[in-house]
């Protein structure tokens, strides 16, 4: 048990029997069984920290009422009385000198009290006297006042009194009475031959405790009966309450404490058995009669009276430390706290005249944090570090203090000396496994034990760190003295041993002004010196252990916060050379990279990784160094706290870097190869995408801006000799991503592509006796891609490469480029066979645009660069309408657009299956083709559709599809060339003689685009001799079409003048308003004459001076708002 009282005997030989009992300050009062008061004065004396008391009889009174025992006496000592109750009759004396009792003191009942209480934690001075089944209310103002009667249907034999409930105990139940209302509401009942009922305010908490023979429960102010019960093995027969113990004499005579936050019986004290006191103990004859609480010598007091002898006892609370120590030892930290916290709240009340707040909350903290050190360490040697670490937070203990339990870890370079017996945790852990389970030791819970010790360090350091590292570079302009630490004044110690020894060897002034609980508080104000030492001994350990667990992202994190700029210099917030040396030393390269790298050794960090990558070094987390090398070139971390690598390193260390990963590449596939030999194609194809992602590493380098850019010539020049693969990425790169618009560049890709294509396929560089059409590979699909994304290469070089090739797909785009709209077409008729493609570029031509088919726009199909991982979406700018211009600019808008002003041109593309359907979406025309492929047609001229046609037929569309008619018509001459068979020479009309006409595939062409072209151009490129049957739809439709727009135009046209007549005759009326000021016009706001000063006219006819008015669009008069209710015309006045 935690025994915290000791019985001290105070009035000894008092020479009559004791019935009540009294204490305030240094004075007893002591009521007999013979009708008297006794009045003693009590000394307390501590010698050697042993607590005696001395007393003397001050003064005696007799009450007048003969031999009859004075049952309870009450003081209310902020008025100075003292009431009495002997033989029913209820007095009040002077509680100084015992005058009286005052006749006058109000109080009407003279006989026939049964108990009487006084209202607790109250400002008012009130009492409650019981006389059977009624209760009277008296207020202290001068005299006692009677203000409120409340009748009982039982009588009353205890009564407790808190804000407005009473609770009263009679031989039949307890109940709880509301004192403003009267109402009366019963809790428990009661035997009524069982003895009588007592009950107890729990004050602080403010509840009533209902005591029956062998039971108590608690119930709240309302009533409600709330969790808490005490069981007895006796019957209580007297109670008294000092926070937070309940204090009970049983009737077998033993006293009995429990703490009433938990209920729990925490110490017992009994006739045949020493106290838990220092040296006292109690003889087998005292019989204790009855307990009291009170304010005794200054603080709250427990007082005890006997019978045989008849003897005054307190229960003396022993040293608090203690307490708390003994609590700690037994792992009951909260219990210790909250002890803590009662009893110094209880002992600082005493210091009424000299209290400081600023001071006392000072000693509170300190004495507090020392506590939480004790906790702290107490948990700290059990392994429970989760709950020690918690408790170190709070205790404000230089951090340092506890790594020095982790000795691995602590730099060397600190000057930093710890107040405990330096011990390496880990070891005692081990020997700690060893000595309980010799045989039995199960490494795996070692290990897990290190493991938390090592998360709960990272944690605790984490915490400081994140709160104090913004104040560093404040603390470094702050005051230059250096605080000692405070381990000099540090009483502490701490046992080494395992987790059996205890923090309790740690000990405590009474003060709590000591000790290392404020040693984090003082280094960080003692100035510049502890609080950078400080800081830099804690990142240090922090950094190894982030380095050994492998947290990169936290470790860069936390070397970013280390460097703190100040007045330009960029100091690094930790031992260099110390996690120099311990990563090495661990083996740990990659993150000693990054520590070069973080304190700007780039060379070092390079030459480092480089080893790795040679397998010159062995990491511990088997890094090879290459990505760290690359990102350390490319500048991807922290790019605005580090500087940028000079270009040196990267013309210096990048041919390494291209060869490893080259070196890597050729391995993986070597396995691969051997692992992968029954592997289907496909799934070669998708190893080789993997091999490639490994080839690419090298060029993250150039593929980011730098501050310090890399010349474009001096990167292709250098990339050259390692391959086409290198700087076709960087071209790429360039073009797709940095939106580059010289020319050159776009040409020398294009180039290399194509070279590429005919070095891996020579077959396709002619296409001579081939009728085939070879299907575009991935190597051919990158060129098609730069050929329709790009309008910036030289198209007439690139065609003089390809032009007799089997490249059909991108001659089609190269000669459209350069506006050979014939040669285009033959290769689409009579190469690829594809009539409905030819039709869709003639169909989808703008010619408000351009004479090429870079405005159809993709939506649902976006070209994405073979090696880039970003998706480039440009859209087109317009450019002159000649006939011989190029595709629009490349990049004409924001890259934001999700629109490409770009189609692919390959079969696979254009299905033969496409209608034309009208768009929700202004500015486009809506394309589905069987595949649900969504593609959108600018139609720049769709705003414009209310205005008359300059001419019917649009000269450049009609050029276009006039050009494919041509082709079209040439069936003749290619069918006999090539020998080709297709839709027009499967499709012949003839004559009765069997003679071929024309195709049949033409006359529908007609007669769908018979809006498209001039009839009269159309006739002079047919056949004189096609019959005029033949045509009769195509003319028809083509007459009334053009008789239909002449008619609209002529609507359109006189809708226009209309609308031109209108709009004039508005202008007119707006400006026929006239406005008059004659020599009796008036402001309408000040009524003063308007003359020939200048004013103000309002729409609606209002005259103003200028300065009568405060919003131009609002009427000062009417409050109306000309912008949201504007006037149609103004009023002329």
């Amino acid at each position: 048990m935690l025994n915290p009282f000791e019985l001290i005997p105070i009035v000894n030989n008092v020479p009559c029997k004791i019935e009540s009992i009294e204490i305030w300050q240094n004075n007893i009062y002591l009521g007999t069984n013979d009708g008297q008061i006794l009045l003693y004065v009590i000394e307390k004396v501590e010698n050697n920290k042993k607590v005696t008391f001395k007393s003397r009889m001050e003064k005696r009174k007799a009450l007048g009422y003969g031999k009859k025992p004075v049952e309870k006496l009450l003081l209310i000592a902020d008025i100075g009385k003292l009431l009495t109750l002997c033989d029913g009759n209820l007095d009040v004396y002077n509680m100084y000198n015992l005058d009286g009792p005052n006749t006058q003191n109000g109080i009407s009942v003279n006989k026939g009290v049964i108990t009487f209480c006084s209202k607790k934690k109250s400002q008012e001075f009130k009492i409650c006297v019981v006389t059977k089944r009624k209760l009277t209310f008296y207020e202290f103002i001068g005299v006692f006042d009677m203000y409120k009667e409340i009748v009982l249907p039982e009588v009353a034999l205890t009564v407790e009194w808190c804000k407005t409930s009473l609770c009263v105990g009679s031989r039949k139940e307890y109940a709880i009475v509301n004192v403003d209302s009267g109402l009366y509401k019963s809790l428990l009942e009661l035997d009524k031959n069982a003895p009588g009922p007592r009950t107890k305010l729990i004050l602080d908490q403010e509840k009533f405790l209902l005591t029956t023979v062998d039971v108590s429960v608690m119930v709240d102010l309302q009533g409600d009966i709330v969790a808490g019960s005490i069981i007895w093995d006796s019957n209580p027969m007297s109670m008294s309450y000092l926070e937070p113990y309940l204090i009970t004499i049983l009737q077998n005579r033993c006293i009995n404490i429990h703490d009433m936050k938990n209920q729990r019986l925490i110490q017992e004290l009994n006739n045949n058995s020493n106290t838990s006191g220092k040296g006292s103990s109690t003889s087998s004859g005292i019989s204790f009669q009855q307990t009291f609480e009170g304010r005794g010598n200054g603080k709250d007091f427990i007082v005890l009276y006997s019978s045989s002898p008849n003897s005054v006892y307190c229960l003396h609370v022993g040293n608090i430390d203690d307490l708390v120590h003994q609590l700690i030892n037994r792992g009951e930290h909260e219990e210790a706290i909250r002890l803590f916290e009662i009893f110094f709240k209880r002992e600082r009340a005493e210091l009424e005249d000299s209290y400081d707040p600023e001071k006392e909350k000072r000693i509170h903290q300190q004495r507090l944090c020392k506590i939480y050190e004790l906790v702290a360490m107490s948990e700290f040697y059990r392994f429970k570090f989760s709950s020690a670490f918690k408790y170190l937070q709070l205790s404000k203990l230089d951090h340092r203090a506890i790594i020095s339990f982790f000795p691995t870890y602590m730099p060397y370079q600190t000057n930093y000396r710890s107040p405990f017996d330096q011990s390496d945790i880990f070891k005692s852990i081990k020997d700690n496994a060893i000595s309980n389970a010799p045989n039995t030791i199960e490494l795996k819970d070692v290990d897990s034990l290190i493991d938390d010790s090592k998360s709960q360090l990272t944690l605790y350091l984490e915490q400081y760190i994140n709160n104090n590292s913004g104040n560093s570079s404040s603390s470094s302009s702050s005051s230059s003295s250096s605080s000692s630490s405070s381990s000099s004044s540090s009483s502490s110690s701490s046992s080494s041993s395992s987790s059996s020894s205890s923090s309790s060897s740690s000990s405590s002034s009474s003060s709590g002004g000591g000790g290392n609980s404020s040693s984090g508080t003082s280094a960080i104000i003692g100035g510049v010196g502890s609080y950078s030492e400080e800081f830099k001994d804690l990142t240090t350990v922090l950094l190894k252990l982030y380095s050994e667990s492998n947290k990169i992202s936290k470790l860069i994190s936390l070397l970013a916060k280390c460097r703190i700029n100040g007045n330009n210099v960029i100091n690094n917030q930790f031992y260099i050379q110390d996690v120099e040396e311990w990563l090495n030393n661990k083996q740990l390269y990659k993150q000693l990279g990054l520590v070069y790298q973080y304190t700007e050794k780039y060379r070092k960090a390079l030459l480092l990784w480089n080893r790795l990558s040679l397998g010159e070094l062995s990491d511990h987390f088997n890094c090879n160094g290459i990505e760290e090398s690359i990102q350390l070139l490319e500048c991807k971390q922290n790019q605005d706290l580090l500087p940028e690598p000079n270009k040196e390193l990267v013309w210096e260390f990048t041919p390494f870097l291209i060869k490893i990963t080259q070196e890597k590449q050729q391995q993986k596939k070597q396995k691969k190869q051997i692992n992968n030999n029954n592997q289907k194609e496909e799934k070669e194809d998708d190893d080789n995408d993997e091999d490639d992602s490994i080839k690419q590493l090298p060029m993250k380098i150039f593929l980011k801006k730098r501050k310090d850019q890399f010349i474009i010539d001096d990167v292709i020049e250098f990339l050259t000799p390692f391959g086409d693969y290198y700087y076709q990425m960087y071209l790429e790169y360039l073009i797709y991503q940095e939106e580059n618009r010289i020319d050159y560049l776009h040409t020398k890709l294009a180039t290399s592509y194509i070279e590429q294509i005919f070095k891996n396929s020579p077959e396709l560089q002619s296409s001579q006796g081939r009728t085939d059409i070879p299907i575009a590979n991935s190597d051919r699909q990158k060129l098609i891609d730069l050929l329709e994304f790009s309008n910036c290469y030289n198209a007439s070089t690139l065609l003089h490469r390809v032009r007799h090739s089997l490249l059909y797909e991108e001659l089609v785009i190269l000669y459209l480029r350069i506006g050979q709209y014939e040669m285009m077409f033959n290769i689409i008729v009579w190469k690829l066979n594809n009539f409905k493609k030819a039709e869709y570029i003639c169909e989808s031509f703008d010619p408000h645009f351009s004479l090429s088919i870079t405005n159809v726009v993709s939506t649902q199909t976006t070209i994405n660069p073979p090696t880039t991982t970003t998706t480039t979406t440009t859209t087109t700018s317009s450019t002159s309408n000649s006939p011989n211009s190029l595709s629009p600019n490349m990049m004409g808008t924001s890259p934001s657009t999700n629109l490409r002003n770009s189609v692919r041109l390959s079969h696979n593309t254009i299905n033969n299956n496409i209608q034309i359907s009208s768009s929700p979406i202004q500015g486009f025309n809506l394309i589905n083709n069987n595949n649900n492929n969504n593609i959108y047609l600018t139609n720049n001229n769709l705003n414009d559709s209310n205005l008359p046609k300059s001419t019917l037929y649009d000269p450049k569309r009609q050029e276009l599809f006039l050009c494919l008619l041509r082709t079209y018509l040439n069936y003749k001459e290619q069918s006999l060339k090539s020998n080709v068979k297709n839709q027009l020479t499967n499709s012949l009309i003839k004559d009765s003689n069997g003679e071929p006409i024309i195709p049949r595939y033409i006359i529908e062409f007609l007669n769908h685009y018979y809006e498209e072209m001039d009839p009269i151009k159309v006739l002079a490129l047919l056949p004189n001799s096609i019959p005029i049957n033949l045509l009769e739809g195509y003319l028809s439709n083509s007459f009334n079409y053009s008789i239909s727009q002449q008619r609209e135009s002529k609507i359109v046209k006189n809708l226009q003048k209309s609308l031109n007549l209108s709009t004039k005759s508005e202008y007119m009326m707006v400006c026929s308003a006239s406005v008059y000021i004659g020599p009796d016009r008036r402001c309408a706001v000040c009524s003063k004459p308007i003359s020939d000063r200048v004013f103000v006219y309002f729409p609606n006819g209002t005259i103003v001076h200028p300065k009568c008015f405060q919003i131009p669009f609002i009427c000062p008069i009417s409050a109306r708002n000309f912008k949201m209710n504007p006037v149609e015309y103004p009023q002329s006045i």
